[in-house]
């Protein structure tokens, strides 16, 4: 797929509303490569989300002027991209979360932008994690209307509450070992610099939480190409984490991806 095109071939790309995705790169980070030997049905969920059709996709194009050979380059639309890919990982035999955040030592998921885009978690450690919040040896002051507050707008927690033993005396920290490895993941299509903003994200969370794998997918290739200029891809992504490689401790998983 070339994005240098004639004006024919420029009308025929903008007719275009699917694609094929594929993974075409990936770097592994402090032995991400390992935890995925380990957790192969993390691997292959993510790698079956990221190889394969999207659709409902806005493809276009821009007159490149130039003194010898101007021509016509093709454009994707990241906003359809980026819902096509998260549907792709709706259909995923891992239950995801989108947009989750991350305060006092738990895990939210909600309708709201800045967080992960995307996360596996154990939902009974996190609980567990909420109800010290609300009721533990350092509670917050609210704690009571807040582990009601969030339970009624959330009916997954409603539901392990009633099945684990959370009946412990009030001041009480409860202990949980977790079962399931926490992932965290970022879709980053977008201007560059938010790849510092991720990179910064990562390093606050690690203060409190360990987390098992940091998933980063971007785009390489003519994907890359086809997207803006100045936004983050797979290069640009892979020379930041090299720099900052010896301050970041969790596994990270850079992949590329690309369309056809």
């Amino acid at each position: 797929m070339q994005m240098k095109m004639d004006k024919q071939q420029a009308e025929e790309w903008k007719k275009r509303t699917s694609g094929e995705l594929y993974i075409a790169n990936e770097e592994h980070f402090r032995h991400s490569d390992l935890f995925l030997e380990n957790y192969t049905d993390v691997k292959g969920a993510i790698t079956s989300a990221l190889n394969g059709k999207v659709t409902e996709q806005k493809f276009n194009y821009e007159f490149k002027k130039t003194k010898k050979n101007p021509y016509y380059k093709g454009r994707i639309e990241t906003t359809p991209l980026n819902k096509g890919i998260r549907n792709r990982f709706k259909k995923s035999k891992l239950k995801f979360k989108y947009e989750v955040t991350f305060k006092e030592g738990v895990f939210f998921d909600s309708l709201q932008t800045g967080g992960f885009d995307f996360a596996h978690i154990d939902d009974q450690y996190n609980l567990v994690n909420f109800r010290n919040l609300c009721y533990g040896r350092r509670a917050v002051f609210d704690g009571q209307e807040l582990w009601k507050k969030e339970l009624d707008k959330r009916s997954l927690w409603h539901e392990l509450s009633k099945k684990m033993n959370l009946d412990t005396p009030i001041g009480t920290d409860l202990d949980f070992k977790k079962q399931i490895p926490t992932i965290l993941g970022e879709i980053q299509f977008g201007n560059w610099s938010l790849a510092y903003r991720d990179i910064l994200k990562v390093i606050q969370i690690e203060r409190d939480e360990d987390v098992d794998l940091f998933i980063y997918i971007t785009a390489t290739g003519n994907l890359a190409n086809a997207i803006s200029d100045g936004t983050v891809n797979f290069e640009k992504s892979r020379n930041i984490f090299e720099e900052f490689k010896s301050v970041l401790s969790m596994p990270i998983w850079l992949i590329g991806i690309d369309i056809k």
